[in-house]
């Protein structure tokens, strides 16, 4: 087994700002998105469709999971700019408030 790093980033669906009232992040624009912002940078990524809520509003969301080879330079409860990059990139394309991101330390294996 070899030592990754898992980032999970939580990327709510849900949009509301002055321009707009409730809406959604669209399964087009969210794809353009993915191309453009992940697609460049990692080889593979997998995506979980969830439900979440914030602020108390149910709301539809994707969890976007990559893992990456551990790194000497980089310690388990830091964000690479990499990953920093793309939840701010995700925040200022869909209006969001936060992008919440997780580090977790994992052994894995391809078989």
């Amino acid at each position: 087994m070899d030592k990754f790093i898992q980032y999970n980033l939580y990327l709510g669906h849900g949009i509301d700002t002055p321009r707009t009232t409730k809406t959604r992040v669209s399964a087009r624009a969210f794809l353009n998105w993915l191309k453009a912002n992940v697609d460049e940078r990692f080889p593979g990524y997998t995506l979980h469709q969830t439900m979440g809520r914030w602020e108390g509003v149910e709301e539809p969301a994707i969890v976007l999971e990559i893992i990456t080879p551990a790194s000497k330079t980089i310690f388990p409860d830091e964000i690479p700019w990499v990953i920093r990059e793309i939840a701010e990139s995700y925040k200022k394309t869909f209006f969001q408030d936060a992008v919440l991101v997780t580090v977790t330390p994992v052994r894995a294996t391809f078989v």
